[in-house]
Formats: C-alpha cells, structure tokens, sequence
C-alpha cells in the first residue's frame, strides 16, 4: 500500500505541474504582445512545411529553447521569425558572420539554396524536442 501511495502523488504531482505549465502557457499567449509565446525560456510550434525532412515533417510540434545570441552554432535546428514576416521557419544554421545568421532546410529535393540571411535577434531558440509521428525525441 505504501508503494502505491507514493506511485499515486509522483503521478500527482506530475499531473499539477503539466496542468500549471499550461495555464500559464495559456495566459502568456493571451496577454504576449508577440506572435508566439514563451514560458521559462520555451515555445511551442508547429512545422509548416517539409522544408526538414526527414528530421522533421509538416505538422510535428517542436518545442524551442531560447538561447544568449553568442550561443548559437553552426548545425544547429532554430526556429527565427524574420522581421516583416509572421510565419516562424525552423531551418539549420549553415553559416555564421559576426551576429549574421545564414539557414537552410535539410530537405535536399526542396532546398537547393541557403535562406536570405537575418540578424541573430530573430531567433526565437534552438529546437530542443520534436515530434515525428507519435514519439517525440531530443533534436541536439
């Protein structure tokens, strides 16, 4: 019975902290004055395009950490919002100048070119988790 009661309050306890996550996810994007929202340094997005494929795929969810601009690196997976766009691509980093970050998709039938280049300033964060499918694994 001991066993079991401690089984029920880790589960318990898992369980409150999912549903506050959430809550809180939810009042942020409600009040973020931003196209996405960001709740201790993570956002959730959907990918819209095969531009990644095969690591990623149009509809998998991809969960992003925001990083210090010195952090990122080349071969990394970002999501970025450019500044006149509202759709967030997630692409890898081919090249860095100086605070100049250069992107592409992985998906060689579709990306035969590197993405215009932006400032480090539009990236919202490193891809730390993505969904394919059903399972969800660890992208760096």
């Amino acid at each position: 019975m001991k066993i079991v009661r401690i089984i029920r309050n880790i589960y318990l306890g898992l369980l409150v902290t999912i549903i506050l996550f959430l809550g809180v996810f939810l009042v942020s994007s409600l009040v973020s004055k931003t196209s996405y929202t960001q709740v201790f340094g993570f956002s959730l997005f959907e990918v819209k395009s095969y531009s990644m494929y095969p690591e990623l795929k149009k509809g998998d969810l991809v969960v992003v950490k925001k990083l210090d601009t010195d952090e990122y690196e080349v071969g990394m997976t970002v999501t970025y919002i450019r500044e006149n766009e509202k759709t967030p691509t997630t692409h890898k980093i081919v090249k860095i100048e100086g605070n100049i970050i250069t992107t592409r998709g992985i998906n060689s039938e579709t990306n035969n070119a590197d993405d215009e280049p932006f400032d480090v300033s539009c990236i919202i964060g490193e891809v730390v988790f993505g969904r394919v499918g059903n399972y969800m694994y660890r992208l760096s």
